[in-house]
């Protein structure tokens, strides 16, 4: 198997011929107009960008461990890290579903607290309005025998 450097050599001639970064960044621009896996920032895989990731996940996803092997060491990758981004893109669509049962957990706690604080605002009601109806009596008995003292 022979790996093809042409897109290497291309881009040589026209950093070394031409007005330097004018040059690159259009070259860089023809080359991902036609749909070639070019990184947008740094040379090393950290600093790619997601949708750079997402594209080679795409590129290798039919690919057997010797074409994925070979692909790697075009670009500079390990198996290990296309691996990774393959199993984060599979994760980012589990989100939704991971995060609405985080959700619905969370709003049955908030439910049972509510109902908690309703039942002890009920009770404490209860209370309040016994402890006034006590009052209210022992002010119209007090009107009604008097005072206490005087006997």
């Amino acid at each position: 198997m022979s790996i093809d450097f042409s897109c290497v050599v291309k881009f040589q001639e026209k950093v070394c011929t031409g007005s330097g970064r004018e040059n690159r960044c259009g070259f860089l621009g023809a080359y991902r107009a036609e749909g070639r896996l070019l990184p947008e920032s740094g040379s090393t895989p950290a600093g790619w960008c997601a949708a750079d990731k997402f594209a080679a996940v795409v590129e290798t996803a039919a690919m057997n461990e010797a074409a994925l092997s070979a692909y790697c060491r075009e670009r500079g990758l390990y198996v290990e890290q296309i691996n990774e981004w393959r199993q984060a893109c599979e994760q980012a669509n589990d989100w939704d579903r991971s995060q609405n049962k985080q959700l619905k957990s969370i709003r049955k706690a908030d439910e049972k607290h509510i109902k908690e604080l309703e039942r002890e605002l009920k009770r404490k009601e209860k209370a309040l309005a016994e402890t006034a109806a006590l009052l209210v009596l022992r002010k119209k008995a007090q009107a009604i025998w008097g005072d206490g003292e005087e006997e």
